[in-house]
C-alpha cells in the first residue's frame, strides 16, 4: 500500500473518531441539579448560571470539533488523490521505460 493511501485512511480514521466526540459532547450534560441550579437563592443562581456556560461552551466545542472532522475528511480526499495521481505517473512511467 502506497505511503499516501495508508496517510488517507489514519485521517479517515482520525475524522471519524473526532466525529463521533462531537456528536457525544452535548450528551456529557451532567444536568442542571448536579451544578447546583436547583438549590436556593444565590447558590442556585450560579448553579445555573454555570449549567447555562457548560451548555453554551460544550456546544461550541460540538461545532467546533465537527469543523475539524469535516477538515480531516477533506485532508485525507486531498491526500488519496495525490496518491493516486503519483500512482498513474509511476505507471506511466513505467511503460515508457518498458518500451525502451
Amino acid at each position: 500500500m502506497h505511503p499516501l493511501t495508508q496517510a488517507a485512511r489514519q485521517l479517515d480514521a482520525a475524522s471519524a473518531a473526532v466525529d463521533a466526540a462531537a456528536r457525544a459532547l452535548p450528551e456529557a450534560d451532567p444536568g442542571a441539579p448536579a451544578l447546583g441550579a436547583t438549590a436556593p437563592g444565590r447558590l442556585g443562581e450560579v448553579g445555573r448560571a454555570l449549567h447555562d456556560r457548560w451548555l453554551a461552551d460544550t456546544a461550541d466545542r460540538a461545532r467546533e470539533a465537527a469543523l475539524l472532522a469535516g477538515s480531516l475528511a477533506e485532508t485525507a480526499h486531498a491526500v488519496r488523490t495525490s496518491a493516486d495521481a503519483y500512482g498513474e505517473t509511476d505507471a506511466a512511467s513505467s511503460r515508457r521505460t518498458d518500451h525502451l
